[in-house]
């Protein structure tokens, strides 16, 4: 270290006569400039080996190579995660689990299993129809919804028609009998249908 001052600054035991700014290993004024950087460096080295140990434990659980510092792959962490093969094991195992089910649909295909499953595939085929189901609610709002319902409106314009016919023919006999009269006379010599005098009423 240097001596920060010449008091409490000691070099090899001794710690009278020591200048500020000599060399020291000792006492509270002594300062040491590369500490810092010897903390950075052990800190840096464990850190190191750490991503070592990470990087180790990634390759013993992928598989391509087992690390010479471990007896066996995968690590112990890999298998509690519930693998007990490397992951290039696993991706194998799958290959070859995926290959054997295509060999067997393959070969379902030619049995008798297999035609059943080409008469299914037919009748769902057969079954896809959706066009019927546009072509019924098409026709359905063209009959129902405007042939029927024209068919309404002019049943009962003409049942209007008929009931203002009906009170038209009734107003028309009334009009004709009450400004016409009537050829016949009653017993008073007047025609039937005339107005009947004030005189006459009496």
């Amino acid at each position: 270290g240097v001596c920060s001052a010449s008091d409490n600054c000691c070099f090899e035991g001794t710690c009278v006569g020591l200048a500020a700014g000599a060399v020291c290993n000792g006492g509270t004024n002594c300062q040491y400039p590369c500490e810092e950087l010897g903390v950075l460096i052990s800190t840096s080295y464990a850190t190191y080996l750490d991503l070592h140990d990470m990087e180790t434990g990634m390759t013993a659980d992928l598989g391509l190579e087992c690390p010479s510092t471990y007896t066996s792959c995968p690590t112990a962490e890999f298998m509690a995660a519930g693998n007990d093969e490397t992951l290039v094991e696993l991706l194998l195992a799958y290959e070859a689990n995926i290959t054997s089910t295509a060999d067997r649909l393959v070969n379902l295909a030619t049995t008798s299993v297999g035609d059943v499953m080409d008469e299914i595939q037919d009748l769902m085929c057969n079954m896809n129809v959706s066009f019927v189901k546009r072509r019924y609610d098409k026709i359905e709002t063209e009959f129902c919804g405007r042939m029927l319902g024209g068919f309404a409106q002019v049943t009962w314009a003409l049942w209007a028609i008929a009931v203002f016919l009906e009170i038209a023919a009734v107003t028309a006999n009334i009009l004709s009998v009450r400004l016409h009269g009537s050829k016949t006379k009653d017993a008073t010599g007047r025609k039937s249908g005339q107005w009947i005098m004030p005189s006459e009423a009496a």
